[in-house]
């Protein structure tokens, strides 16, 4: 079972590996899902490195095999949503533990190969055919998440909710959906949100 202490994520899949690309101390209230549309290890390295020209970070990364690594403290402001509102709340980072899920995102076939947004190849098995919930987004296909991965999801936010007085869990495209298509349709979000919350999932 995966669990929260001192504001770091605690359990046998759980690295630590500390950036300082944050600013200011926040009080979670919201859980943000992203996917990454590039590799794992270019995942590793953009956020413990940074992009120059461009503040990005977020609090947990999530390889497709289920290990997850945490950059920053859940009670430190990240910079993974941008501009972005949620059920009254604006500037979402202030209010969020953003997670990156390690997905190419929306794929597309060239020949014999599916290759996603950024160039990650992916194989033919792993993409679904999806409509995005949102009208505006008219990709038809996605990587598709894996089970280690989403059970990792579920772990992790059940241990978030424990520790913190989580409002609740959504997507990128939830809380900039002008801007954002991520997770998108593979990523099971009401799942994950019902998993965590139970008897009191949120209605929104």
């Amino acid at each position: 079972m995966l669990t929260v202490s001192a504001h770091r994520l605690q359990g046998p899949d759980v690295m630590q590996d500390a950036t300082d690309h944050h600013d200011g101390v926040i009080q979670p209230r919201l859980i943000v899902f992203h996917f990454t549309a590039i590799s794992f290890g270019d995942t590793l390295a953009k956020f413990k490195h940074g992009t120059p020209g461009n503040r990005v970070s977020a609090h947990l990364v999530v390889a497709r095999n289920g290990q997850i690594v945490q950059f920053v403290d859940f009670n430190l402001r990240v910079w993974h949503a941008g501009p972005s509102v949620w059920s009254g709340l604006s500037d979402i980072n202030s209010h969020s533990i953003g997670i990156e899920l390690a997905n190419a995102g929306t794929v597309s076939q060239t020949g014999a190969q599916w290759i996603g947004e950024e160039g990650v190849a992916v194989p033919a098995d792993e993409v679904i055919e999806a409509r995005h919930k949102n009208a505006r987004w008219p990709m038809t296909h996605w990587h598709r998440y894996a089970d280690a991965q989403i059970e990792a999801c579920r772990a992790m936010t059940s241990a978030l909710l424990r520790a913190y007085p989580i409002d609740d869990i959504v997507g990128h495209d939830d809380i900039a959906p002008e801007r954002k298509y991520d997770p998108g349709p593979a990523f099971p979000l009401a799942a994950i949100r019902e998993s965590a919350f139970g008897e009191r999932h949120p209605k929104t």
